[in-house]
């Protein structure tokens, strides 16, 4: 959920001339579509923010565009980063600003938002564009367990999590031992059941190509998949 400071970005879109008007509104709604819909980034951002919230963290969403293509780099920004006196800040003096007024309002709660600014190199309107966005943490985030935090990266914790949204029940494995399709060894794949036509052997859906084979007991092994949440330890 945003708040706050998008609000505002609405009102001042809203206040623009013509086409400032609609370019600024368009550049809102892309980034909230874009943060959506990247797999795994908005559960990075939630991780990265939990795990280093007695710091006062800003989370950094850099991005070349809002396309397909592009790869988000997500950084964190300590207070120590950011609000600094004297030196180079980490962020404009702008964002520096609505950061330390979000941080010093009475019912701010660090275990409950999540400063997030974006730097976007192009989108629709052709222009650079950054911007504060607060939010709230996922519901799951105040479960994690202390262990998951000190020993999964972001990206594994947010690939786990997307991993478990697609498919909650699969059993996964790892393909071993196989020697007509030796190059096939080392593959993940999902456990799909017995193979109907051969009671001896099962069938495996491969991750990478999304194709079925048929392989006996030997030649798989149960991958470990991490645990993530309080209730699972």
């Amino acid at each position: 959920m945003r708040e706050g400071v998008h609000a505002q970005r609405e009102q001042l879109a809203n206040s623009a001339p013509g086409t400032a008007k609609r370019d600024l509104k368009r550049d809102i709604l892309a980034f909230h579509e874009w943060f959506d819909t990247v797999p795994g980034l908005e559960v990075k951002v939630n991780f990265l923010a939990w795990k280093y919230r007695a710091q006062s963290p800003i989370i950094q969403v850099t991005t070349e565009s809002f396309s397909d293509e592009a790869i988000p780099n997500v950084l964190v920004l300590p207070r120590t980063q950011w609000d600094v006196v004297t030196g180079t800040r980490a962020l404009p003096e702008s964002a520096v600003t609505i950061a330390l007024a979000y941080f010093s309002k009475r019912d701010f709660r660090a275990d409950e938002t999540i400063l997030v600014f974006f730097r976007v190199s192009s989108n629709a309107s052709g222009l650079p564009y950054s911007g504060m966005s607060p939010q709230r943490f996922a519901p799951y985030i105040p479960n994690i367990h202390s262990s998951t935090l000190m020993t999964l990266s972001a990206d594994d914790f947010a690939a786990e999590v997307e991993r478990r949204r697609n498919n909650p029940d699969a059993t996964y494995v790892r393909l071993t031992g196989l020697r007509g399709a030796a190059h096939l060894n080392g593959q993940e794949a999902i456990l799909d059941g017995q193979d109907p036509n051969n009671p001896e052997r099962f069938i495996v859906v491969l991750l990478e190509s999304g194709k079925d084979i048929s392989v006996r007991s030997q030649n798989y092994e149960l991958v470990w998949r991490p645990k993530l949440l309080v209730d699972e330890f």
